[in-house]
């Protein structure tokens, strides 16, 4: 079967509502595939108005997939009900796409990550993420969050990857599901475990870009997306809670890592480079946070 005959599935979870269709449109646009399933999860699925106005407004494929009926739905569970509907469903299915519902995909997206997927034997790709608006605070979330994903040349070799826009050949996952009751980083743990499955890196593809329309486009937004993110992050967290020594060491070498990668751009937009310090230095707040709320969570329990 050469690669146009492949049948693509994407799964988007998504609970912005009407604010989705750009990216359900661009999924839907994909070339060089025979077949192309969009399969929708998430709060939004409940809602009738935006269910609707999708199967009034965009012809295609589309599936909708419930989840519990509960008040929060997180990300790893909303991706784990799309990976078990396409199992169960979608048995035809040769790749998958997770597609975060404020990304918007050029219609050659899919296309080019599975032919770079296959020439370099990998085992996930996405793409270079493009941040709108193209604001300073926006820039500095997409840099500080995602600098992997800014690199100018290809990167066949990442030790890991978030969801984002990435695809990969659904044999890759077999039962590998996403951890559900993480607030953050459930993706990164998901990738990893892939990665470690099948002995396999994962990887970059400079080629093609994707938007990134978060909407964090202020100084209030960025501070506030930091502290959350390094607080609900247990993946960070210190055992011993606090840990200045150990939280100063993690800011150093975030920024170090991240502007070394990034250096012949980051060279010229010197104040981007010192928002981008910043940035780390409000997640480490959240991070050290965090560590001091488990810290003494636990030792009420123990009492």
């Amino acid at each position: 079967m050469n690669n146009s005959e492949k049948v693509l599935a994407v799964i988007i979870p998504t609970t912005r509502g009407i604010k989705a269709v750009p990216t359900i449109h661009s999924a839907l646009l994909q070339a060089g595939f025979k077949k192309i399933y969009l399969v929708i999860t998430g709060k939004s699925t409940s809602d009738s108005y935006f269910v609707d106005k999708c199967r009034r407004e965009i012809s295609g494929n589309l599936f909708f997939v419930k989840s519990a009926d509960k008040e929060k739905i997180l990300p790893g569970e909303a991706r784990n009900d799309g990976l078990n509907f396409v199992d169960q469903e979608l048995s035809e299915t040769d790749y998958i796409l997770f597609l975060d519902d404020d990304i918007i995909i050029p219609n050659n997206y899919g296309e080019k990550l599975r032919d770079f997927l296959e020439e370099q034997n990998i085992c996930a790709v996405m793409g270079r993420l493009v941040s709108y608006p193209n604001t300073f605070w926006s820039k500095i979330i997409d840099y500080s969050n995602f600098w992997w994903l800014q690199l100018k040349n290809n990167t066949p070799d990442l030790g890991w990857l978030g969801t984002g826009a990435t695809l990969l050949p659904r044999f890759h996952i077999k039962r590998v599901r996403f951890k559900e009751d993480a607030a953050v980083n459930e993706d990164v743990m998901f990738f990893s475990e892939i990665s470690k499955l099948n002995q396999k890196t994962l990887g970059i593809c400079a080629e093609v870009d994707c938007e990134h329309h978060h909407n964090r486009s202020s100084l209030f937004l960025l501070i506030s997306y930091q502290f959350t993110n390094g607080k609900n992050g247990p993946i960070f967290h210190y055992k011993e809670g606090l840990n200045l020594i150990k939280g100063l060491k993690n800011i150093v070498s975030l920024y170090c890592t991240a502007t070394s990668k990034n250096a012949e751009y980051l060279k010229k937009h010197q104040l981007l480079k010192c928002g981008v310090f910043f940035s780390f230095v409000i997640f480490e707040m959240g991070i050290q946070f965090g560590s001091l709320k488990n810290k003494l969570k636990a030792k009420k329990t123990r009492n």
